[in-house]
């Protein structure tokens, strides 16, 4: 009987442990000693942000990954509320700061490259889990960025690319600076 209720408990734990592959998982996480939420809010808060989306990654048309990545990224950052947009209006069309949002960009290709690239990037082979690269750029300059691979089968508008982008989203523009090992001390904590 032991036994029996040991294999049964181990089945399930493998069980377990494979539907954990099926998850969308960040990675590479890099943020600029100058990054700065009070920044961020200051040129793009209630307001408009350039959003540039370089490819398209699991499956749909352009337009409709471009309208599900925007769902998913407005209201999940701290702060006050930011449009996510191609075509920026007012003050965010003149805001020097922008995210970039690159499908399936290739492993050796870095935030800096995006940030400083006019297009885009070299991509992955086929065949691989569909990725983003997130960057948060200030003129040519990286501030942020992480990469986003997202769970097998997820499709824009679904609740797991809501999800995925949604949480990407809030680790790229953080609240507090992660580089600030004070946490907003002014004195001694």
């Amino acid at each position: 009987m032991k036994r029996i209720v040991c294999i049964a408990l181990s089945i399930g734990l493998l069980a377990g442990c494979a539907s954990l592959s099926n998850t969308a998982k960040i990675y590479r996480e890099n943020w600029a000693a100058s990054y700065n939420h009070g920044e961020l809010m200051f040129f793009n808060g209630h307001k408009d942000m350039r959003l540039v989306v370089h490819g398209v990654s699991g499956g749909g048309s352009r337009p409709e990954y471009v309208a599900a990545l925007r769902e998913a990224m407005i209201g999940s950052h701290p702060g006050l509320t930011i449009n996510f947009t191609e075509t920026p209006k007012g003050e965010g069309a003149e805001a020097p700061t922008r995210i970039v949002v690159q499908a399936d960009a290739a492993i050796a290709v870095t935030a800096r490259t995006v940030c400083q690239s006019s297009g885009p990037v070299a991509t992955q082979r086929p065949g691989n889990a569909p990725e983003l690269l997130f960057a948060y750029c200030k003129r040519d300059r990286e501030l942020s960025s992480l990469r986003l691979q997202l769970a097998a089968g997820s499709r824009p508008g679904d609740a797991a690319f809501d999800d995925a982008v949604g949480l990407a989203t809030h680790r790229l523009l953080p609240l507090m600076d992660p580089l600030n090992k004070s946490q907003g001390c002014l004195s001694d904590c």
